[in-house]
């Protein structure tokens, strides 16, 4: 494969790089950083109760740790383990030709892109390929083309991949799903308080009775667990999913 002259790169160049390499970071970085995170949320909620609500604080804190937990892991292996075997399975069944026909396909745009970012990154192509990457406007014959961009297509692939599938993407839902479930905990264990007297009551949630609003979220919280490793399972989660 071709070296390429870093100086005459261009910024987009940078996208595409010449080597091989597995997508960004080391599982075993991100899980104790993902795992860091929901000990952080029941960390900030220990000390919130510690200090406004101790008498809830031996119900709270435990039921906000196990239902974080049963929530996020999925969901955690997902992101550690999972999401790297669904690329290898898109790597391995786009190989070759199909991968080419794939990103003509889908990407033809894309996959110009890349190649005049080679090209002008000092990738030395074929006279006839060079004057149709120079020629933005003219017809393609992707034929030629196909041969000068063999060596690049899984690096472009790669990198479409990761804009549209990448796992910065799934950084805003883990932590809105991992907050929403810490309140929720919060939520069932201030309605607890309810069942036993109304003086005891530390909020109360529109005119339904504790007992209800308790089954409504235990509800909701097993629907999302029940849905989230269902999709894991399937290799099928989606940033989408997630919201």
């Amino acid at each position: 494969m071709a070296d390429v002259a870093v100086g005459d790169a261009p910024d987009r160049a940078s996208r595409n790089k010449l080597a091989w390499e597995k997508p960004t970071g080391r599982p075993g970085t991100r899980l104790r950083l993902l795992w860091g995170v929901v000990d952080g949320v029941n960390l900030v909620g220990l000390v919130a109760f510690l200090v406004f609500l101790p008498s809830q604080a031996i119900t709270a804190v435990p039921l906000g740790a196990l239902s974080t937990f049963l929530v996020m892991a999925p969901f955690i292996h997902f992101l550690t383990h999972g999401w790297y075997d669904r690329y290898g399975e898109f790597r391995n069944s786009l190989k070759d030709d199909a991968l080419f026909a794939y990103l003509q396909r889908f990407w033809s745009t894309r996959l110009l892109e890349a190649l005049r970012d080679y090209k002008d990154a000092g990738v030395d192509f074929n006279e006839r390929a060079s004057q149709m990457l120079v020629d933005k406007g003219g017809e393609k014959d992707w034929t030629i083309l196909k041969d000068a961009a063999r060596p690049y297509t899984e690096n472009v692939f790669r990198r479409i991949y990761l804009d549209q599938y990448g796992l910065g993407a799934f950084i805003a839902p883990f932590l809105f799903i991992l907050i929403i479930t810490y309140i929720n905990s919060l939520l069932v264990t201030l309605e607890i308080s309810c069942t036993a007297s109304a003086e005891a009551c530390f909020l109360h949630i529109g005119n339904a009775p504790a007992p209800v609003v308790i089954s409504a979220l235990s509800g909701a919280y097993m629907f999302t667990v029940a849905d989230s490793v269902t999709a894991i399972r399937r290799r099928s989660l989606n940033v989408s999913d997630m919201y």
